[in-house]
């Protein structure tokens, strides 16, 4: 805008800030350096500060001889651009202030400064390294990688390192190499299979070794050692087997064995009892024996033991007699069932007590025998010599088995009798006989005729026989009847039958007229006609007799007569009866 007075023209303007402000902007507070405060000569370093608000330009002065970003000089201007400024200094030999100025042209500058300190580099001094010998060549990790091949002292310093501000620094270290250790151990003595532990490995052999251990200080130690091994050894012979015709065996040590003045044997059960101190052994048992052989040496003992069980072959046979046997009627002579071990090897024997008697076959398993007695088996293995006896016994059974048989009586029920037998017969069989060339093998058969009977009975077992008779009667005699009536008149009109029997305690049975019937021996009737007894026995059988009942109602034709008449010269008269049926009263 230009305002003059053109033409002679005065004018007058107002301006009115309607937005914004026309104060001068102020500076914000300033911010600490961000840095190391601590250089090296030739450190190349960056400091930096926040943004400075309104700040347009950062005035940096560094220490004399320092260089900023790259220049060659100390002092840097620099317009604010961004949130933060920054610079990167290179020092020389000297410290002192590190300060920034931020300006603007309406304020006054701020400062913020901070004092850098420019040393050298101490020397690096690492801690000692102590070698063992077995370490030996050492290389050491800093330039220029010195070599320790021998055992002595050594003060180790590198050539200059650069650091992490680019200067340079030295690295320094003792390192001590150790002579070896030597040791030599007096002499072991070891058993066979005893070992020595060195470190962390076992010797197990005889012999002289030289070997590297640890030592306490952690370095390693030559370490000679001998070791002796006392021999001990232990042998048996395989024994022979124990049998019964052999009953014991020598135990023998075989020719392996430790032998010299310095050793020992002994012979032990498996309970720990000894049997013997030399070489040899007798046992009887199947065991197991040890046999323990120890040497001595360097004031150690050292065993060594064999064990051995000895072979038995002492199974007896099998023998079984076999059951109980029996002389029987049927069967006199018997075989003995006896049984055992069976092979070439195997031979038998049969012998007879209290009474026995062996027909033939004595010396197999089933002899014949035709006595009462005791059998003895006895089976030996020809091999091992062992035997085995088993007994039976032979008993007689011969004796008649019971018997008893009963008939009973034909009557007019039963005109069939079945004949009972009871025995007590093992497998019995019948045998039956009668009249009329009766026969049956049936133990109860069926007869109907009154006769004796005779059945014979035999025993399934032993073949002995008994004899019994039946006898079987006839009852069938008819019990007998009589039988009574009567006569109904005018002044009876009932009548009692009368009804008789000889026979012991029959029943009667009557039947008559109009369906008339009656179990009482005398019944009374009304009505005439034939009556009907029927007898009955206890036999079943029956009798009959009939009784008659006869009506008498003819009149008689009666007539009376009278003297004369009552009056007073008559007080009293006479009555005649008279009537034309013969005998009235």
């Amino acid at each position: 805008m230009v305002i003059d007075g053109i033409n002679g023209d005065i004018c007058k303007y107002t301006i009115d800030v309607v937005f914004g402000s026309a104060a001068a902007p102020e500076l914000g507070p300033i911010g600490p350096i961000d840095g190391p405060l601590t250089v090296c000569p030739k450190a190349k370093v960056q400091y930096s500060i926040p943004i400075v608000a309104n700040a347009l330009t950062y005035t940096w002065i560094t220490p004399p001889g320092s260089k900023i970003n790259g220049t060659n000089s100390n002092v840097a201007v620099l317009q604010a651009v961004g949130l933060s400024t920054s610079i990167d200094v290179e020092f020389g030999t000297l410290g002192g202030s590190v300060c920034v100025t931020a300006n603007n042209i309406c304020d006054t500058p701020v400062t913020t400064c901070i004092q850098v300190i420019n040393q050298t580099i101490a020397i690096t001094n690492l801690p000692d390294i102590e070698l063992c010998f077995e370490e030996l060549p050492f290389f050491w990790d800093e330039q220029p990688g010195n070599v320790v091949a021998a055992p002595g002292t050594y003060t180790l310093t590198s050539t200059p390192y650069e650091s992490y501000q680019g200067c340079d620094s030295i690295v320094r270290q003792k390192i001590i190499a150790k002579q070896r250790k030597f040791r030599v151990l007096p002499p072991t003595w070891l058993c066979k299979d005893e070992c020595f532990k060195v470190g962390d490995f076992d010797f197990c052999n005889a012999g002289t070794y030289t070997e590297s251990i640890p030592s306490p200080d952690g370095c390693d130690s030559m370490l000679t050692f001998t070791l002796i091994k006392i021999p001990a050894k232990a042998g048996i012979l395989k024994p022979d087997t124990l049998t019964c015709r052999d009953p014991s065996t020598v135990l023998m040590a075989d020719s392996t064995i430790t032998t010299g003045n310095t050793v020992t044997y002994k012979w032990v059960n498996g309970a720990g009892t000894t049997l013997s101190t030399t070489t040899s052994a007798t046992v009887s048992t199947a065991g197991p024996f040890y046999f323990i052989v120890t040497n001595t040496g360097g004031g150690k003992s050292c065993s060594d033991t064999a064990v051995v069980t000895v072979p038995v072959n002492q199974t007896p046979p099998i023998s079984d007699a076999g059951p109980n046997q029996e002389i029987t009627c049927g069967n006199t002579q018997v075989q003995l069932q006896g049984s055992g071990s069976t092979g070439p090897q195997f031979t038998y024997l049969w012998l007879a007590f209290n009474g026995g008697n062996i027909v033939s076959g004595s010396t197999t398993l089933t002899p014949t025998i035709n006595a009462v007695g005791s059998y003895r088996l006895r089976v030996t293995n020809q091999i091992n010599g062992c035997t085995a006896t088993d007994n039976t016994i032979v008993t007689a059974n011969q004796a008649s088995p019971t018997l008893s048989a009963t008939g009973g009586a034909l009557n007019c029920l039963e005109p069939m009798v079945t004949l009972q037998s009871t025995t007590n017969a093992a497998g019995p069989s019948y045998a039956w006989t009668g009249p009329n060339g009766f026969m049956s093998n049936q133990a109860n058969p069926v007869v109907n005729s009154a006769y004796e009977y005779t059945v014979v009975v035999t025993d399934g077992i032993t073949g002995c026989t008994n004899s019994a008779l039946a006898i079987v009667i006839d009852n069938t005699d008819p019990p007998g009847a009589m039988a009574v009536g009567g006569v109904i008149t005018c002044v009876e009109d009932t009548v009692q039958l009368a009804g008789g029997s000889p026979a012991n305690n029959p029943t009667f049975s009557w039947t008559g007229p109009g369906g008339f019937s009656s179990a009482l021996p005398n019944p009374v009737v009304n009505a005439p006609g034939n009556y009907i007894l029927a007898v009955n026995n206890s036999n079943g059988c029956t009798s009959t007799a009939t009784a008659v009942v006869i009506l008498d109602t003819i009149s008689t034709g009666a007539a009376i007569a009278v003297s004369s008449n009552l009056n007073c010269n008559n007080s009293s008269v006479n009555l005649t009866a008279n009537s034309m049926a013969p005998a009235a009263s």
